[in-house]
């Protein structure tokens, strides 16, 4: 469930967001729930570039791949 895809607001509805494409990404359900429970949320330029290092560190939601992870 954690990995399923919806729809996230990159400017929060709450915070005068709109129902636009450009406001509008894709993100697992993990990270649409927790981004803007945040007393100070990250700009969308910011959680972006956390999520890119955490990417290259294969530190993302807390799972490693390994080469079990990669189907033959």
């Amino acid at each position: 469930m954690h990995f399923k895809c919806t729809a996230e607001h990159l400017v929060a509805r709450c915070e005068g967001g709109r129902n636009i494409q450009e406001n509008i990404v894709a993100a697992c359900w993990w990270c649409n729930t927790r981004r803007h429970r945040c007393k100070h949320p990250l700009s969308p330029a910011a959680f972006q570039v956390y999520v890119t290092k955490r990417l290259h560190a294969d530190r993302w939601h807390g799972k490693r791949s390994t080469s079990a992870d990669v189907p033959n």
